[in-house]
């Protein structure tokens, strides 16, 4: 509003302390008069006239005067350090993925300034409220802090799994380049020969962009072929220098017909099954298409990397793969956004491209919907105009693949990993806490009293993470005290070195995980980054497999219920029952005669005929 964003029309203290002093001293001195001092020294009239008037009824005149002018600045609540723990909190707390709305913000600004005592605005307007009615920090208080700070913006974020959050972490990341070094030391690929696959989807009903409409009009349309589209899976490959193979499709369909890829790009390739996902055998399809295109071999391999998806580790893949010179390399789960070139710049784009596509097709053909039929031509079009060497050499450079960049990542880019932090597996960091073992009382126990000193590690030269904390508790054997038995709690008291003054970090904490509750019951092992093609883990997968079969093999279904059948013996009448162990047993009914009895389809119990079932 205009009252919001008034400016000041007179500047107050804009003028130097110096030539004040000056003005003041030659006007006491009548060297000058008011009006010249004004002209010369550059200061307002008025404030000289109080200036003189001060330094005259001063006892020790112009020595005691303080010219210094007043402060230009509105009264603001919070001082500028203060403001800047606010700006610091914001910055680390959308790092991390857990960042502030604006309205989550003035909250804790309200927080903040009632742990600092700090005297909270009023309402000045009818319409407004206090801060304290509120309980939030006002509206125009944000938006001033917003343009004190130019480096606060309002982001739309982008939705991320914890999972991706978790995955993308030092550990993972480091694990996934010692394995590509290992590769490029041994086989010395050359861009050409360093490969990536990766599927996406494509359907049938595309997101509409944006169109000119009538400014205030409550609901624009834009045609689209149904509520819901249809999923047909395309998977690519594309290498280090810029080269991309022909598209694979995948169609929802039981048996592939040869139109289904009508007007599509030259060579490329189908295959169809009941879902249109990739599965194994489809992915082994794509594989030969792959090996006839680039066609690898012992003496010439190629490096191909790809997701840890399931269809991609099965031991028929691993078996040609390896029989027709292409080492696989798996990136670590969860980490396609940052570490796969086809994720990073080519499907971006593409799918934008095949959106417009499908616009400018369905204008083509008014009245007219997107089959699946029709997804080979327009895909075609969009993957045409995004698969140029600019685009995928880009996608190989920041992931760090090619050129060689193992130190791409820095430590600001694995914020989102400290929420769910944990120690290495190699390696723990020691953060910097004091410790204070309270030890049990030595009468009670019978034992000597020790002094322990207990050596704090210098934060410094460990590399130390501020934001988690590990309390690391000392081995008794290393402490050299007496051993003590594993039923007496034996508590530590951590205490932070918290500073004198109140930070917003003592308000709202960072978010932290807790330990020991990453592993749910049923859910998949984790998997890592790893060489597929290397013996050792292609026979333990071999082997996992073979397990995995077995037992799938062992857990058939059995029948639910009994098998019912009939002694044809005509001197007995009475009806034979298989139990689970295959032994029969004979169920007598009254009347001694079983063929006015039938089975019922539903109930499956006996019953005489014409008789209508209860369930029914």
């Amino acid at each position: 509003s205009i009252m919001r964003d008034r400016k000041a029309t007179a500047l107050k203290g804009d003028w130097d302390p110096n030539n004040m002093i000056q003005a003041v001293e030659n006007v006491l001195n009548k060297t000058l008069s008011e009006r010249k001092a004004v002209e010369i020294f550059g200061v307002k009239r008025s404030t000289l006239k109080r200036r003189i008037k001060e330094a005259r009824l001063s006892q020790n005149g112009l020595n005691k005067l303080q010219c210094v002018p007043y402060s230009n600045s509105s009264m603001k609540i919070f001082s500028v350090t203060e403001e800047q723990e606010l700006v610091q909190y914001c910055l680390v707390s959308a790092k991390m993925g857990y960042g502030l709305s604006p309205i989550k913000l003035r909250a804790l600004t309200f927080e903040y300034a009632l742990k600092l005592e700090k005297k909270c605005p009023h309402s000045r307007r009818g319409s407004a409220k206090p801060w304290k009615t509120n309980k939030h920090a006002g509206v125009d208080w944000f938006r001033a802090f917003l343009s004190r700070h130019p480096e606060l913006v309002i982001r739309k974020p982008e939705a991320t799994s914890i999972g991706r959050m978790s995955a993308f972490n030092k550990y993972n990341v480091n694990l996934f380049y010692n394995n590509l070094q290992s590769l490029l030391i041994k086989y010395k690929f050359s861009p050409n020969d360093i490969w990536n696959v990766d599927e996406t989807g494509v359907t049938t009903v595309q997101v509409p962009e944006h169109v000119l409409a009538k400014r205030g009009e409550r609901q624009v349309a834009s045609v689209t072929s149904a509520e819901r589209g249809i999923l047909v899976s395309m998977c690519n490959a594309v290498n280090a220098s810029g080269s991309s193979t022909t598209p694979f499709y995948i169609f929802p369909r039981v048996h592939f017909k040869d139109f289904f890829l009508r007007n599509s790009i030259p060579g490329s390739v189908g295959t169809a099954n009941k879902s249109g996902w990739m599965v194994e055998s489809t992915f082994m399809e794509w594989f030969n298409h792959f090996i006839k295109s680039v066609r690898p071999s012992k003496t010439n391999p190629v490096l191909l990397i790809l997701d840890n998806h399931e269809s991609h580790m099965s031991i028929n893949f691993i078996d040609l793969a390896s029989d027709n010179g292409v080492i696989v390399l798996t990136i670590p789960p969860h980490t396609s956004h940052k570490l796969q070139p086809l994720d990073i710049t080519v499907y971006g784009p593409f799918k934008r491209h095949y959106n417009r596509e499908i616009d400018s097709w369905l204008v083509s053909h008014p009245g007219k919907t997107v089959s699946i039929y029709d997804i080979a031509e327009i895909s075609g079009k969009a993957w045409a105009k995004v698969s140029m060497p600019v685009n995928i050499i880009s996608g190989f450079s920041v992931s760090g693949i090619s050129p060689f960049q193992p130190d791409w990542w820095k430590d600001e880019d694995f914020f989102l990993s400290q929420v769910t932090n944990r120690p290495n597996p190699e390696t723990l960091n020691i953060n910097p806490v004091s410790l204070e073992i309270i030890r049990p009382n030595p009468e009670a126990l019978n034992i000597n009293p020790v002094s322990v000193e207990i050596n704090r590690p210098n934060p410094e030269a460990l590399n130390i993470n501020p934001v988690s904390v590990e309390v690391i508790r000392p081995n008794p054997e290393a402490l050299n005290i007496y051993p003590v038995s594993e039923e007496i709690n034996r508590n530590v008291k951590v205490n932070k070195n918290v500073s004198n003054t109140l930070n917003v970090e003592s308000i709202r904490p960072y978010p932290s995980a807790k330990a020991g509750l990453e592993k749910t019951k049923g859910a998949r092992k984790k998997l890592s980054s790893s060489i597929l093609t290397d013996t050792p883990i292609k026979e333990a997968l071999r082997n996992q497999q073979l397990q995995k079969s077995r037992k799938k093999s062992s857990n058939s279904k059995t029948l639910k219920f009994p098998l019912i059948t009939y002694n044809n013996d005509e001197a007995d009448d009475i009806l034979v029952e298989k139990n689970d162990n295959g032994v029969k047993d004979s169920l007598n009914f009254c009347g001694g005669i079983t063929s006015n009895y039938d089975l019922c389809a539903i109930c499956e119990e006996m019953g005489r005929d014409n008789e209508v079932c209860e369930i029914q």
